[in-house]
């Protein structure tokens, strides 16, 4: 779990003070729904008094009322589609959506809320679609761009979402999750130096956005910059000390930084909280080897085998290892299986033994 920050005292109290508020004006409401029970006006604000309220529930309820006595209200249709997103509810908002924007079609944001909705259901073009109309109609909605660019990436266009993002940070430069999300589409083009800048930008603009720390860990490491991502790694961890994901990659760096002991450390750690996660036996394994301790390191790559059989990198680590041993007829069988796992190194290793041998 990240830290959680400090509450803000004042600003509790304020909400405190708010949601009194609402409860009385949703009382007032429901006296006029005594008086009048079709008065659609009094539906609609009892409705926005008890989303703030936090009874989503009750709200859908009056405004599905209000839209029963006004079918034209298309911006009841609207706020309730807004509540079933947040309730993951997103078929029925699509379905209010699709209402609302037959009774008012040159609403950017009933556009922009159905773009949304289809993207957490996955329909991605229908989704950029939506988002395409969105900024036909308010081309300086930032955060239309944004949630465009999130959609490419989700198709795996990363260099089409780099543009949309570039021009939601163009719009407001100080769109600290636009930065970050700009960040990672540029690793995923292989722009590790470009991802790095972008983070640091995030970080600057908002230094809760914690999770960067682990991203600009992962560009640092494609940059072979170890030393910055262990530090990246570190930072990261002091927000979620569990996370294994991140102990696995400093275990990496420093593996490549022939800090083998710390390695070993943060690896164990690994499979502490995810027992057989990844390779991690056999990076185990491959710092053994270079501490000397040979038998614990065969100990580890047949370990990872028997998990992950199908790892080629695992048979190589162990045939090599093996070969180093003088087990030359158990090495062989390890090439065979890597070879024909795909790694192509090991064919040429076997040819070489076995000509030896000739």
């Amino acid at each position: 779990m990240r830290k959680k920050h400090k509450p803000n005292p004042a600003k509790q109290q304020r909400l405190k003070d708010y949601i009194a508020k609402m409860k009385e004006t949703i009382a007032e409401h429901t006296r006029s729904l005594e008086l009048d029970p079709n008065n659609a006006e009094a539906y609609y604000e009892r409705a926005i008094a008890r989303n703030i309220k936090g009874d989503k529930k009750g709200a859908i309820a009056d405004f599905t009322r209000v839209h029963e006595l006004d079918p034209k209200n298309s911006d009841a249709l609207n706020r309730m589609a807004s509540i079933k997103i947040k309730l993951d509810d997103n078929r029925g908002a699509i379905a209010d959506l699709n209402l609302a924007i037959a009774i008012k079609p040159d609403d950017f944001e009933y556009f922009y809320n159905r773009g949304y909705a289809l993207m957490k259901t996955g329909e991605f073009q229908e989704s950029i679609y939506n988002y395409t109309k969105t900024i036909i109609l308010y081309p300086d909605f930032e955060q239309a761009w944004y949630f465009r660019g999130i959609a490419k990436s989700y198709l795996g266009n990363s260099r089409d979402a780099i543009d949309d993002l570039s021009r939601a940070i163009e719009i407001n430069p100080k769109y600290a999750m636009a930065w970050y999300r700009r960040g990672v589409e540029k690793r995923e083009v292989e722009d590790y130096q470009g991802a790095i800048d972008d983070y640091n930008q995030t970080l600057k603009l908002n230094r809760r956005l914690t999770d960067v720390y682990f991203y600009r860990a992962v560009a640092k490491f494609d940059l072979e910059d170890y030393i910055g991502a262990v530090i990246d790694n570190t930072k990261d961890l002091s927000y979620e000390p569990d996370n294994y994901w991140t102990l696995y990659n400093r275990g990496m760096s420093k593996r490549l930084l022939e800090d083998y002991p710390g390695a070993i450390r943060d690896l164990k750690r690994v499979l502490e909280l995810h027992p057989d996660f990844e390779d991690t036996h056999s990076q185990i394994g491959i710092c053994r080897y270079h501490t000397g301790e040979f038998e614990s390191a065969l100990d580890e790559f047949t370990h990872d085998l028997e998990v992950h059989p199908k790892d080629p990198g695992a048979w190589m680590h162990r045939a090599m290892l093996r070969l180093e041993l003088g087990d030359k007829y158990s090495a062989c069988k390890d090439l065979r299986m890597a070879a024909q796992l795909g790694k192509k190194e090991a064919q040429y290793v076997l040819d070489e033994v076995e000509n030896e041998d000739d």
